[in-house]
Order: C-alpha cells, then sequence, then structure tokens
C-alpha cells in the first residue's frame, strides 16, 4: 500500500478465490514483491458500492474497477504502455 499498510487494520485479513486466508504482515510482505506501484504508477482502484453485511455487521463488501497504465518494468519485463481496467 501507498502508506505501508497504515491504512490496514491490526486484525486485517485478505481472502480470495485461491488466496488466503493471509493476515496484514503476510499481506503486506506478497504484496511488496509485485512493485504494482512501479509498474502502474497511475493505479486507480475504483472503489464503489460499499454496504454493511445484513447478517455480519462488522463486515464490510464493495466493488472495485481498477483502471491503470504499465509505464514501468513489471516482473523483469518491460513497460507496454497498455492501458488495462480490472475487471
Amino acid at each position: 500500500t501507498k502508506d505501508g499498510g497504515e491504512c490496514l487494520a491490526p486484525d486485517f485479513e485478505f481472502c480470495a478465490a485461491v488466496v488466503g486466508p493471509l493476515g496484514r504482515e503476510e499481506y503486506l510482505a506478497a504484496l511488496g514483491t509485485f512493485k504494482l506501484e512501479d509498474a502502474f504508477p497511475d493505479i486507480n482502484p475504483n472503489y464503489y458500492g460499499f454496504r454493511v453485511d445484513p447478517f455480519e455487521p462488522n463486515r464490510v463488501w464493495f466493488m472495485s474497477r481498477s483502471t491503470a497504465t504499465h509505464t514501468g518494468p513489471l516482473l523483469g519485463k518491460p513497460p507496454t504502455g497498455k492501458k488495462l481496467s480490472l475487471p
């Protein structure tokens, strides 16, 4: 993260379809190996649709549609200049 993980709660947990759960420190270590902000300096996650889970009020759901331009090296590969939008 741009703030070195300060934005993440001490009990932060990352879960995805095929990854996780990862605790805060494990997540930050994994994220740091990709250097995504070097490869995509204009990355914007565009978070939206925040809502509180009606059954678990301490859980918040949201969506994102990230946009970025590949202007820096990524995993040893040169920049392509391509724009991306996920998903």
